[in-house]
């Protein structure tokens, strides 16, 4: 069954309390694409959890959306956790923090893989710390991740998860040799998921949106902005649809 926004499952959602609303976990919080997902998640009604490497960041992100949120009538509510992806222990820092705020979430998206904080050479010229650090955050993390997530979903019968992969999957280049093996290991994960879980109610959506430029331009199509890459993702993970491309 499609996954209704909470907004669409409630006469009068202004008259709720936000603490009775459901939340969505958006990890991986560090760039335009991740910011914009996070947006139209609350504006659909979904309380946020927000995981990445910069807690003061997303504070200053989740304080700005409550306002706006608050501004609609509604309440809003969202928690911040560090993590450093690229760490092999990141995944369960934030199972360990999830507990701890006793969430279980509806959705989770994982776009962990997103950040890149160095430019990207040949896989021979990377440091041993730069390879280390790209297999964890670009591959390690994301799955322990997933699975984590995933466990929860499926004692619950309930659940959406998002992997955000990428078009480099089908396109290598030696100056994105670990970035794009790890897309395509990711994309071939999600859908072995998928089939894992369908029959537990847990949907599980692959997105491959190509790259997004500065100017927040498709690679692949100019005319698709960001906002639309969210729009078409959250359409295809609200009806669990595989791959989102």
């Amino acid at each position: 069954q499609p996954l209704l926004p909470p907004i669409s499952r409630h006469e009068d959602i202004n008259s709720l309390k936000a603490s009775v609303l459901p939340y969505a976990v958006v990890a991986g919080a560090e760039s335009n694409l991740n910011w914009a997902f996070a947006n139209e998640l609350a504006l659909r009604g979904w309380n946020l959890i927000l995981v990445g490497e910069n807690k003061s960041n997303m504070h200053k992100f989740g304080k700005n959306l409550r306002a706006n949120i608050k501004s609609k009538g509604r309440s809003f509510r969202f928690h911040a956790i560090e993590a450093n992806f690229t760490k092999p222990t990141a995944a369960l820092d934030v199972l360990l923090e999830m507990k701890n705020l006793n969430i279980e979430p509806e959705i989770l998206i994982s776009s962990v893989n997103f950040t890149d904080n160095h430019n990207q050479t040949s896989v021979t010229d990377l440091s041993d710390e730069d390879f280390e650090r790209d297999i964890n955050r670009n591959c390690v993390s994301v799955t322990k991740l997933v699975r984590n997530f995933a466990l929860g979903m499926k004692s619950r019968n309930f659940g959406r998860i998002m992997i955000i992969s990428d078009i480099s999957s089908a396109t290598p280049s030696t100056d994105r040799c670990i970035k794009s093996a790890c897309n395509a290991y990711l994309k071939t994960f999600a859908s072995a998921i998928s089939m894992d879980l369908e029959n537990y109610g847990v949907g599980v959506t692959c997105l491959l949106p190509g790259k997004i430029c500065e100017n927040k331009k498709g690679w692949l199509d100019p005319s698709l902005t960001v906002d639309d890459v969210v729009k078409e993702g959250l359409k295809g993970l609200i009806i669990a649809d595989p791959l989102v491309l």
